[in-house]
C-alpha cells in the first residue's frame, strides 16, 4: 500500500474541482478509469495484507501453542518437582521425627542406665560395708572360738583336777576309815610279835592309793 501511494502524483487542475491524485502515466485518462485502477490496487493490497495477517496469525498461534506447550511442560515439571520436594520434605520431617524419637529413647535409656549405675555403686558400697562387718564378725568369731577352746581346755583340766581331787579325797577318806578300823581291830586283838606284821596293812593301803591315782 505504501509503494502504491508513493506512485501517485497530482492530476492537472480541473475547473470547479480540486486537485485529484492519479497514478503516474495516467495523464489524459478518464477519471472513472483512474478510480477503478486505484480501487483494484487497493483491493489487491488489502487481500495481500489479509493473507499476510492470516499467515501472521497462524504463526502467532503456532508460537503461542508452542509457548503454551512449553509453559505446560514447565508447569508440569514444576509441579512434579514441587511434589518431589514435598515428598522429600515429608521424608525429611519423618526422618527428623524418627531421629528425635530415637534420641528421646536413647536419653531415657541413658537415664535408666545412670540410675542402674548409681544403684550398683550404692550396692557396691553397701556390700563393702557388709564385708567389713563380716570380716569383723569373723575376727570376733575366731577370737571367741579361741576363747572357747581355752575355756574348754581349762574346763577339762579343772574337771580332771576335780576328779583327781575327788578320787584322792575318797581314797584318803577310805584310808582313814580303814586305818581307823585297823586301829580298832588292833586295839581289840591280842598283841603280836615283830614289826613286819603291823606294817603290812599300811603298805597295802599305800599301794591301793597309788593304783587309784594312776587310774584317775
Amino acid at each position: 500500500l505504501k509503494s502504491f501511494l508513493r506512485g501517485l502524483k497530482p492530476c492537472p487542475p480541473q475547473p470547479l474541482r480540486g486537485q485529484l491524485w492519479c497514478p503516474s502515466g495516467s495523464a489524459g485518462r478518464p477519471r472513472w478509469l483512474a478510480g477503478m485502477l486505484i480501487t483494484e490496487e487497493i483491493a489487491t493490497a488489502f487481500a495481500s495484507l489479509h493473507s499476510l495477517l492470516e499467515k501472521t496469525q497462524e504463526s502467532v498461534k503456532v508460537l503461542v501453542l508452542a509457548e503454551r506447550a512449553k509453559l505446560d511442560d514447565a508447569l508440569l515439571a514444576e509441579g512434579e518437582q514441587a511434589k518431589r520436594a514435598e515428598v522429600a520434605l515429608l521424608e525429611a520431617h519423618a526422618a527428623r521425627e524418627s531421629q528425635l524419637a530415637a534420641e528421646a529413647r536413647a536419653a531415657k535409656l541413658e537415664e535408666k542406665v545412670q540410675v542402674k549405675r548409681e544403684e550398683a555403686k550404692r550396692l557396691g558400697e553397701e556390700i563393702g560395708r557388709l564385708e567389713g562387718k563380716l570380716e569383723e564378725k569373723q575376727k570376733e568369731a575366731k577370737a571367741a572360738s579361741l576363747q572357747v577352746d581355752r575355756l574348754e581346755t581349762r574346763l577339762r583340766q579343772e574337771r580332771t583336777d576335780a576328779r583327781r581331787d575327788l578320787v584322792g579325797a575318797v581314797t584318803e577318806e577310805g584310808l582313814r576309815r580303814k586305818k581307823a578300823q585297823a586301829q580298832a581291830a588292833q586295839a581289840q586283838a591280842p598283841p603280836q610279835r615283830g614289826r613286819a606284821g603291823s606294817s603290812s596293812p599300811e603298805r597295802g593301803e599305800e599301794k591301793e592309793v597309788a593304783a587309784r591315782r594312776r587310774q584317775a
